[in-house]
């Protein structure tokens, strides 16, 4: 009976001494030439093992999975932490790009109604987020500063539809690199 059971939790990829295995019994399937130590001192299966274990699963596929160091599923979990905090910043970017379509739409409605323009700066979405409250004095260098005022000075639309494309980017960006991150580890050999 612990013969299977180490035969199944092998083949599975988990951990077998928390299984109540002994030693006297993996020693027993090695010599049997059902197990072998891999590289790293790991208990893999090796054809003959295979073949038992599926024999005692008839009408299943037997594969040996490969087991992740601890390292390399935490590498794995923060590639999908990334993936994750990725698409948050696209989705709001996304957010941002459609609520500046939806102020200049706004607009246009106001002035199709009024006949009079609303101006609405950028400034406003800055100060109504209280970033600018207090930032006097300013310790930017005269360059910056004229470029922080630039850029607060544009119509609010533009300048949410702006944010939103830069988010979608930098989320883009999140995400190309997980992918990227995740091929790399792929391509890694065991040896190397």
């Amino acid at each position: 009976m612990r013969e299977r059971l180490l035969l199944f939790r092998v083949g599975s990829g988990t951990d077998w001494q928390r299984a109540g295995v002994t030693g006297e019994t993996v020693t027993a399937l090695v010599a049997k030439g059902l197990l072998v130590r891999d590289g790293a001192g790991r208990l893999t299966l090796t054809d003959d093992g295979r073949a038992a274990l599926q024999a005692l699963l008839p009408g299943l596929l037997v594969l040996t999975l490969p087991r992740l160091s601890c390292w390399e599923e935490i590498d794995m979990a923060l590639g999908t932490v990334n993936k994750l905090i990725g698409n948050a910043i696209e989705l709001a970017g996304i957010g941002l790009a459609l609520v500046g379509i939806a102020v200049a739409s706004y607009q246009c409605v106001l002035r199709l109604q009024d006949g009079d323009w609303m101006p609405l700066e950028f400034r406003l979405a800055w100060e109504w987020l209280e970033w600018l409250e207090g930032s006097e004095p300013s310790l930017l260098s005269r360059g910056a500063e004229r470029l922080r005022t630039a850029i607060l000075d544009l119509p609010l639309a533009v300048g949410l539809f702006l944010c939103g494309c830069l988010a979608v980017y930098l989320g883009r960006t999140f995400i190309i690199a997980a992918e990227a991150t995740k091929r790399a580890k792929g391509k890694e050999s065991p040896e190397g």
